[in-house]
């Protein structure tokens, strides 16, 4: 049994693969005031349902959303609102305090050269007087540490002989790279959340030994890659999206039984919109990128995140316009119709009053929604807009829509890509209700519809690998470049990978390893991503500077193909695929699609207004069947509305392909 949990702002999905590919999924309400009770019910429910004893649990896999924004009050000259001049500084000052932040002499010049010494005995006295004022963790970040560790590495030494109990953070080690203000953020950011995280995995490791779950659990990291809890404890910065980065992969597995490998992922739940793209197969990952306006440079799936959920609350703004998020009615009390107190209008609260869910059948019966409150909260809405309340609930449906069609349009146009050219693959319990509205929107052929999009991100941490990601500057123009220093720099990231590799207990023989080098006309400020071969050659130094040409092009739109280039950083990711998860072939449906109707509602669609639509389920719907819109498609984990005009498709793999009849 392999079991897979993703924590949402709402709800907690859990799915459970046993050996002879039955895949068993469930929902339970998250449980914000303490996450892991959360867990262990969703474990006992799905193993329940699995009929499955804990111990034949194999693999445990969890995206946690525990990682939270931090950030240091040094800061660059740029401003993310440069007229506001009433802005207040862009600093999270609750990670560390100014009267927490201790200058230390010692001084490396540029090539790691020691100019000033360690001065340790200034390191012994602030490192007390930081106990005494009941600091928990330490970041350690001195200039050029990233040519030569030395200082950084001594300074905790003395940190563990003064206060054990302090865990430390080198910035040598969190992000070994150039610019020191980027550098010192995430190791801020590193330090603040290594103690939460640390007792969060220990939390989770005791509550599955609780639960009679057996082995070392493992966690899905922003890149997309897998860590066991242990090692990943130890770099807590690396976890921040795991959550929005399960979704990718789960996405990414679900289009490949269509055997489509260019597409959108949209994955919309309760709270929030994840989008990405995967282009070739491959999700695009970037070096970094900003929580609000705080720069986080890790390595992570591209992922750009709105508070745009079912929970999403609407709103009328100073001008009188309606606005939906990103504020969110959350789990607790969540949308008024929700019947737990909640009293403000969301997405969800207008979706039911469209006909788009069905309130006996949400969360595969796990609640029954209150069409009542739902108008009153809406209605609320309505009044201050001057409209009927149906035309309120259209008018939020179509903000929200709006809003993720800009958010699309961030992450495909403004990266190079043309968004007609991809597909659309929904995910999240709300996802499969706005995707073909949002296709659309942007001229997208089609939308897919994964078998449980629900749940797909808990599944996704099914498909992924375990990875370790290593990078370290090394500065040269590539008309210039030390052969000898740059295999050097290969090897030791290598070297560095196969022994977190080693801890992770897998054959290394079983490790896969790519490179790259981030490069950038000489003379510019920031770089691009340019996959490399090891070791490297004067042949394969001037393939790398035609490939960053070609980057640069199709990102910018220009190349200059005489001006000079220089390799700044270089990247190892040492990847170790796990066992493919096998899906026992779907259960076809016997007769024809008749029999999978459940009935017929009037649901509202835009022009026309409420018209008579057929409702199916859609386990009983058999392979190869077609759907005209306008239909609705029930499940155990979400809906699928298929407006007029659109025909779906029921795949063999499963997936429900929706496109323009």
């Amino acid at each position: 049994m392999q079991i897979g949990v993703d924590i949402g702002g709402t709800f907690t999905d859990i799915v459970a693969l046993d050996g002879q590919g039955r895949l068993v999924l469930t929902k339970v309400p998250t449980t914000p005031k303490d996450l892991l009770e959360g867990v262990a019910v969703a474990v006992r429910r799905v193993l329940a349902q699995a009929g499955a004893p804990a111990s034949t649990v194999e693999r445990f896999i969890h995206g946690t959303t525990i990682a939270t924004n931090a950030v240091l009050e040094l800061g660059r000259q740029k401003r993310s609102r440069m007229y506001d001049l009433d802005m207040d500084p862009e600093t999270p000052t609750f990670v560390a305090p100014r009267r927490r932040r201790r200058g230390i002499r010692e001084r490396l010049d540029a090539r790691g050269g020691v100019l000033v010494p360690l001065d340790e005995e200034q390191v012994r006295r602030q490192v007390a007087a930081l106990q005494r004022d009941g600091a928990q963790a330490i970041a350690v970040c001195y200039l050029f540490s990233f040519v030569n560790p030395a200082h950084e590495r001594r300074t905790r030494e003395i940190c563990r002989e003064v206060a054990p109990e302090i865990s430390v953070s080198l910035s040598s080690e969190v992000d070994p790279t150039f610019r020191e203000y980027e550098r010192f953020c995430i190791t801020a950011f590193d330090a603040y959340l290594g103690p939460v995280v640390k007792r969060y995995l220990a939390g989770l490791a005791e509550t599955l030994r609780g639960l009679g779950v057996p082995g070392v659990p493992l966690v899905m990291r922003s890149r997309g890659g897998l860590v066991s809890a242990g090692l990943g404890a130890r770099q807590p910065v690396t976890l921040f999206l795991s959550g929005p980065a399960a979704g990718v992969v789960g996405a990414r597995f679900a289009a490949e039984r269509s055997e489509v490998r260019d597409f959108v992922s949209l994955d919309m739940g309760g709270t929030s919109n994840d989008v990405a793209v995967v282009r070739g197969g491959k999700p695009l990952i970037t070096s970094g990128g900003f929580i609000g306006p705080y720069p986080v440079r890790a390595p992570m799936v591209d992922v750009n995140t709105i508070g745009a959920g079912g929970g999403s609350i609407a709103w009328i703004d100073g001008a009188g316009g309606l606005r939906v998020g990103p504020v969110s009615a959350g789990a607790d009390p969540g949308p008024a119709c929700y019947g737990r107190g909640g009293h403000q209008a969301t997405v969800t609260d207008a979706n039911l009053l469209l006909g788009y869910l069905d309130p006996e059948r949400f969360a595969d019966g796990l609640m029954t929604l209150d069409r009542a409150a739902a108008e009153r909260a809406v209605g609320a809405v309505a009044d201050k807009l001057g409209l009927e309340t149906i035309a309120a609930a259209a008018g939020i449906h179509r903000v929200i829509n709006a809003r993720m069609a800009d958010q699309i349009r961030l992450v495909t146009i403004k990266r190079g890509y043309d968004p007609r050219e991809f597909a659309l693959v929904v995910l999240g319990g709300a996802g499969p209700v706005h995707g073909v509205a949002l296709a659309e929107e942007m001229g997208m052929a089609e939308v897919i519809v994964p078998e449980a999009p629900g749940v797909l991100a808990a599944f996704g941490l099914l498909a992924a690998a375990i990875e370790h990601h290593h990078a370290r500057t090394l500065h040269s123009r590539a008309d210039d470049v030390d052969l000898d220093a740059v295999n050097r720099c290969l090897a030791e990231l290598d070297e560095a990978g196969q022994a977190w590799m080693r801890e992770e207990g897998v054959p290394l023989s079983g490790v896969e390893v790519s490179y790259a080098a981030d490069m950038r006309y000489v003379g510019q400020a920031y770089e691009l991503e340019v996959a490399i071969e090891a070791p490297m050659s004067q042949a394969r130094v001037a393939s790398a500077v035609r490939g960053f040409h070609e980057t640069h092009e199709r990102v910018y739109g220009y190349a200059r193909a005489q001006q000079p280039v220089e390799l700044v950083n270089f990247s190892a990711v040492h990847r170790y695929p796990l066992p493919r998860p096998v899906l026992s072939p779907p259960a076809s449906a016997v007769g024809a699609v008749g029999e999978a109707r459940i009935g017929e509602r009037r649901v509202y669609f835009a022009p026309a207004g409420f018209v008579p639509t057929a409702l199916y389920d859609r386990a009983r719907l058999p392979r190869g069947s077609r759907l005209a819109g306008p239909a609705i498609v029930e499940q155990a984990d979400s809906t699928s509305v298929i407006p007029p005009g659109y025909v779906a498709l029921v795949e063999a793999s499963g997936n429900l392909r929706i496109r323009r009849a």
